[in-house]
């Protein structure tokens, strides 16, 4: 070894060994060119695979309601650039998802065109809808959904129809449109009255007024309240005869009708006779046999009572009004002188 330093050392000239170098190493080289080959190979085959693609592919938008959804494509390869996907012709599967709207999912049909635009509309949520109606007991309907006013409820979006009605207004439909999305609205309306304010002036005033045999509440002159349509108006007042009449109301159409003077109320008047079977007439007219009631206006009165074989009675009566007044009669029995003329005289009778 020192030799070989001083040797080195001597001349200063390294001299070049020949490599040899080892089966791995020789095996790796070998196989470089074929991975290389490989890969190139596979690159070639994707950007051809690719280019076919892009070339077969037609150029699909979907045009979303509303425009912010996003839009997702499966079902086969897509490839997407912007709002445009590449598609090849066949069906897939869309779906489109939006705050505020129910998740859509739908089949797509990929036809030949190159350009093709295709709708996808997205379902709003529901809206919150309050209705606000006066009178606040209206009954509201829209479609399935019924109650009372004041009535809050979630409809489906889009162009809605309400119901309203109420006994004593006049019914009406409301027009509204549901924004959706969970959005509050109110829907407010009023509802015409169904009924006109009648005036019945009567002498004397005060008498109790009923609507197709129904007390009102109210009392002459009014005005009272009566639902549109033809109804039967009665006017009571203790003491007097009853006052009534047809009526056809137009509702919003106030009237006042005539003066109306209240009669007096007849009066009852009771004959009871012994014997009983008597005739009786009031005033010269006859009314009948006793035991007899009937009804007479109130005031004095002419009666007469009669009875075969019995002395007539004539008198007056006087009878209140919306009293009952009694004439109770004991008939005496008519007498009177027979003479006799028996031949031959001078018989004897017993």
């Amino acid at each position: 070894m020192a030799n070989d330093t001083e040797e080195y050392a001597a001349d200063g000239v390294i001299e070049a060994a020949e490599f040899r170098p080892t089966g791995a190493v020789r095996e790796r080289r070998r196989l470089l060119p074929r991975r290389m080959q490989v890969v190139a190979t596979v690159l070639v085959l994707v950007v051809a695979w690719f280019l076919w693609f892009i070339f077969t592919a037609r150029s699909v938008r979907f045009e979303a309601e509303p425009a912010d959804a996003e839009v997702t494509v499966s079902g086969g390869f897509s490839f997407q650039l912007g709002e445009t996907f590449l598609l090849r012709q066949g069906e897939y599967e869309v779906a489109g998802t939006a705050p505020g709207y129910h998740d859509l999912s739908e089949t797509k049909v990929i036809g030949a065109a190159r350009n093709q635009v295709l709708p996808l509309a997205l379902t709003p949520l529901p809206g919150r809808i309050t209705f606000e109606i006066d009178p606040v007991d209206a009954d509201v309907q829209v479609g399935d959904v019924r109650g009372a006013a004041p009535l809050t409820a979630d409809l489906p979006a889009g162009e809605q129809t309400a119901l309203v009605s109420h006994p004593r207004y006049q019914a009406a439909s409301v027009d509204f449109f549901v924004e959706g999305m969970r959005r509050e609205q109110t829907v407010s309306a009023s509802l015409a009255p169904n009924w006109a304010d009648i005036t019945i002036p009567t002498t004397p005033p005060g008498a109790q007024i009923r609507i197709d045999d129904e007390p009102s509440g109210v009392t002459t002159p009014g005005p009272v309240p009566i639902l549109a349509g033809e109804h039967r108006v009665t006017v009571k007042l203790a003491g007097h005869k009853a006052w009534n009449d047809i009526l056809a109301i137009t509702a919003g159409e106030a009237m006042t009708l005539p003066a109306v003077t209240l009669e007096r109320a007849d009066g009852l008047l009771n004959v009871i006779t012994s014997p009983a079977g008597a005739g009786v007439t009031v005033n010269g007219d006859y009314r009948g046999e006793t035991p007899l009631e009937v009804a007479v206006a109130p005031g004095r009165h002419d009666i007469r009572v009669f009875r075969l074989g019995y002395t007539p009675w004539n008198g007056e009566a006087t009878v209140q009004s919306g009293r009952e007044g009694v004439l109770e009669l004991t008939l005496e029995a008519a007498s009177g002188e027979v003479a006799i003329e028996t031949r031959p005289e001078g018989v004897e009778l017993w």
